[in-house]
């Protein structure tokens, strides 16, 4: 009786846990976005219901053209489309205008719902697949999002000026790898 009893309170102690560390730390609400009010549909998911077909096409979209262009799969990981400032910051999102969380998935901001900025993202979940997700996060930043910018296509109107010096040097650095051979190795820095 008093192992069943510790047992028990094990796992509801597990389970408290769990939960606070869900609501604690906001990008851990990626995981299980239907907690959270969103709707979801595949592993895409919206603040309002209505908004839940556009945001499954541009996802599609997007993830086809980046698998089709790193002639590979990407991990099955959830996106978070939020329209509101409230739906990002309660998903872990800042000041910029989507992130990545590597294990868990993305978070775009409502202004950003375009192709070039989710084909972003997508970069960074091949990076952290192929590379690993500590290792991609210790690479320089001129690797990291020079290489997101320079393969999603962003317009150069949207490209922050320090970010298109880190584009230039990571197609520098690419010369003429192509994107396997990138993404088949550890990369290498002179």
């Amino acid at each position: 009786m008093k192992t069943r009893t510790v047992l028990v309170g094990l796992l509801a102690l597990g389970g408290a846990l769990l939960a606070g560390a869900i609501i604690l730390f906001m990008p851990l609400k990626i995981a299980t976005p239907q907690l959270f009010g969103m709707h979801c549909a595949a592993q895409v998911c919206t603040e309002d219901e209505q908004d839940l077909a556009a945001a499954l096409e541009l996802f599609r979209s997007a993830r086809g053209e980046v698998e089709a262009m790193a002639d590979t799969k990407l991990p099955n990981l959830h996106a978070v489309m939020c329209k509101s400032d409230a739906c990002y910051a309660r998903f872990g999102g800042g000041a910029e205008r989507a992130i990545s969380f590597p294990f868990l998935g993305m978070v775009v901001a409502g202004r950003s719902w375009q192709n070039y900025i989710v084909r972003h993202e997508m970069i960074h979940w091949l990076q952290f697949e192929h590379f690993g997700a500590f290792e991609t996060m210790s690479y320089p930043a001129w690797f990291r999002e020079g290489m997101a910018y320079a393969l999603s296509e962003a317009p150069a109107s949207d490209i922050p000026p320090e970010f298109a010096q880190w584009m230039a040097q990571y197609r520098e650095w690419e010369g003429k790898r192509s994107l396997t051979t990138v993404l088949s190795n550890k990369p290498l820095f002179d």
